[in-house]
């Protein structure tokens, strides 16, 4: 099964409650901002800021700078992939089925070991407010928002040098829902020691195609460290 399949029920569950949770597609891509996206934090460093960070953002301070926080995570000891996080499968049907109790119990436990999942965030969010929590449900919203916007300043994505760095995969179909448009398909490319996904891409609004880079480059360093590479 393709990345790309094992993925749509993720994207078809931004599609249905992004508007739910109030994160309408960007009319555009926030201006960069000076990161060193490229240069990765060595280990301890990362150990370091992402553990500061993650313990700020716990205690409710949703001001944060997303970007370091990701990458900070990415590089750091604490990272898995979202994939190998939590029962994807009973947050969704719970959300499906409006069971949120059930649905937020599995975002929940998705996030103590996946702490910048995307999904379920959004998950927490909807849930939360369902519950009659606004205030659960809108840090929740709050932190989204802030990785959202976190992905689309790191690149425009319009061609390699200025793809969009991204540390998980799920980060690419919530950056291309984010900007209203549709993914059609998918490839992985390779630069000397850089890797990117090329992801193909359809504004539904207009019936226009387009292509769409991300660095995969921190994603990638993870999975070579677990086969030893």
């Amino acid at each position: 099964m393709t990345r790309l399949a094992r993925l749509g029920g993720f994207i078809g569950l931004w599609i249905l409650l992004s508007a739910v949770v109030g994160c309408s597609p960007r009319a555009g891509i926030p201006p960069p901002r000076a990161h060193a996206y490229d240069v990765p934090y060595p280990r301890a460093e990362a150990d370091a800021i992402y553990a500061d960070l993650a313990r700020k953002l716990g205690a409710g301070d949703t001001t944060v700078d997303f970007t370091v926080l990701r990458l900070a995570y990415a590089d750091s000891s604490s990272y898995r992939p979202s994939i190998q996080c939590g029962d994807r499968q009973a947050m969704f049907r719970g959300l499906h089925e409006q069971r949120y109790r059930d649905a937020l119990e599995a975002a929940d436990a998705t996030l103590g070991s996946c702490p910048l999942d995307l999904d379920a965030h959004l998950a927490a969010a909807v849930s939360s407010g369902a519950l009659g929590a606004p205030d659960r449900a809108g840090y929740h919203r709050r932190i989204l928002d802030g990785l959202i916007q976190s992905i689309l300043a790191s690149g425009d994505g319009k061609s390699l040098k200025s793809a969009m760095t991204v540390i998980d995969v799920q980060e690419e179909y919530v950056a291309v829902n984010a900007l209203g448009l549709q993914t059609r398909s998918q490839g992985l490319l390779r630069q000397g020691d850089r890797f990117f996904d090329e992801v193909e891409t359809l504004d539904p609004r207009t019936n226009t195609k387009g292509v769409l880079y991300f660095n995969l480059d921190r994603p990638m360093r993870w999975a070579n460290r677990q086969l030893g590479k």
